[in-house]
């Protein structure tokens, strides 16, 4: 178990979050939700993902500055939407089996992952982008989502580039968040869309129980 120091966000640390979350449990007011929000989850996201992106956005030097906030996106999107369902990752390594002086791999894919638990990040990242404001207003496939994950998010984060013919540019100048002409990721506006829905997210708990008990799993999830 972590130790009851270890920070959550700058201003709260897992102590912090066993005291309040009895009463989030209970069914706490809005009142309190909106300040847990704004003090575990709007924080942390705030001084680990936004302002890095916002301080790398303003060098606003355009010699592939890009890459790295494209990296560090994707990596938030994986949390946004693990955190919206209240499941958490949970890493299955292969069985390896000695047969005829090779060793064979063997996949658990057959076992089923336990409750509120995923192993497939792409079907995370997917579901982000075809069912969640603003983003499904432009991924209006799977395929599409499909695409982007493996030749902008897989391809950013494992070889520093993007796959296929996706590009990174800084802005489009009318709010798109991708063309998929190019297709063309547009980091600035898409980065703003993030912040829709972190916006909206935050504004939507107090109000929402299944949210809520889902933000509770994710963030006890977070002090193990």
């Amino acid at each position: 178990m972590r130790a009851d120091s270890t920070e959550l966000s700058s201003k709260k640390t897992i102590g912090d979050w066993k005291a309040i979350q009895p009463q989030l449990s209970a069914g706490a007011d809005s009142g309190i939700w909106k300040q847990v929000l704004d003090d575990f989850y709007y924080d942390r996201l705030k001084t680990r993902y936004l302002d890095p992106i916002r301080a790398i956005s303003d060098l606003k030097l355009s010699k592939g500055e890009g890459f790295a906030i494209v990296a560090i996106q994707c990596s938030l999107i994986e949390f946004l939407e693990s955190c919206f369902q209240g499941i958490n990752y949970a890493h299955q390594s292969p069985t390896r089996w000695w047969f005829g002086g090779f060793y064979l791999r063997l996949f658990p894919c057959f076992k089923s992952a336990p409750q509120h638990t995923y192993k497939d990040s792409a079907k995370i990242f997917i579901s982000f982008l075809t069912t969640r404001d603003p983003f499904r207003q432009c991924f209006k496939s799977k395929a599409l989502a499909r695409d982007f994950y493996k030749s902008v998010r897989c391809g950013v984060l494992h070889e520093s580039r993007t796959k296929g013919a996706w590009l990174v540019h800084d802005k489009s100048g009318s709010a798109l968040i991708f063309d998929p002409s190019g297709p063309i990721l547009y980091r600035d506006d898409f980065q703003e869309a993030i912040e829709r829905f972190i916006a909206n997210y935050v504004a939507a708990v107090p109000n929402e129980p299944q949210l809520q008990q889902a933000f509770i799993r994710k963030f006890d999830h977070l002090c193990v």
